[in-house]
């Protein structure tokens, strides 16, 4: 199964997919990384308000926000391209411009191709001459990302 978003952690219910289904990572569909039946809080913002239930000795209501759940996490999701290729893809969901989130998608991909940032910091980086992007750019059928684009939707 692939994630249909581009995210690269994915906690879903413990026991709610099968140990020996594989989950794709949403953004370079790679295969994520698993640790099943953890329990605890789920993101930031409950392991704040467990924080401060705790801090305020009210340890039977922490207990009560905390749950079981299977962490899913992509393998390359610290990595700068990695980063660049989710935001890419974020933004070519929120923009007007179906021409525009083509070139947002095009990018993404040539990305995730050649495990490369484009632009780090603010700075437009110079393409090695090694670089996939020239190959593949010729290559991108239009029609072929939108597929995919909606595959990932649905």
């Amino acid at each position: 199964m692939t994630l249909d978003s581009p995210q690269a952690v994915y906690t879903p219910d413990a026991g709610t997919h099968a140990h020996d289904e594989h989950i794709l990572c949403g953004c370079c569909e790679s295969p994520m990384d698993v640790k099943f039946n953890c329990f605890g809080a789920r993101g930031s913002v409950n392991a704040m308000h467990i924080h401060q239930l705790e801090r305020d000795g009210k340890q039977e209501e922490a207990d009560e926000c905390k749950s079981h759940y299977d962490y899913y996490s992509c393998p390359f999701k610290e990595e700068d391209w990695h980063e660049q290729a989710t935001n890419l893809f974020g933004e070519a969901k929120k923009t007007a411009s179906a021409k525009l989130a083509d070139a947002l998608i095009i990018e993404a991909i040539d990305i995730i191709a050649t495990k490369h940032c484009t632009k780090k910091h603010g700075v437009v980086l110079k393409k090695s001459d090694n670089s996939a992007e020239d190959k593949l750019r010729p290559e991108y059928d239009l029609s072929q990302l939108r597929r995919r684009e909606k595959k990932r939707k649905n």
